[in-house]
């Protein structure tokens, strides 16, 4: 009998990339990063986890990428 079953929504039953997006922007916008005005920019960045969500997202707006930021972010 199977009791549980795990969906991987992102993508495959719901495309959620702009919610990512909007919700990215705003963490950006927070801490006083610019924003990444390309959905095709976050299409290229989602899909290996949070973590390096982040870091592409901060390397794209600000070239570099610190712990610090990443914890901030």
């Amino acid at each position: 009998m199977i009791r549980l079953c795990i969906f991987d929504l992102d993508g495959t039953l719901s495309n959620t990339l702009e919610s990512i997006a909007f919700f990215g922007n705003q963490a950006l916008k927070q801490l006083g990063y610019p924003t990444i005005d390309s959905l095709d920019t976050f299409r290229y960045l989602v899909g290996n986890g949070a973590d390096s969500l982040m870091r592409g997202m901060l390397k794209t707006v600000a070239g570099s990428v610190s712990e610090e930021a990443v914890k901030k972010l």
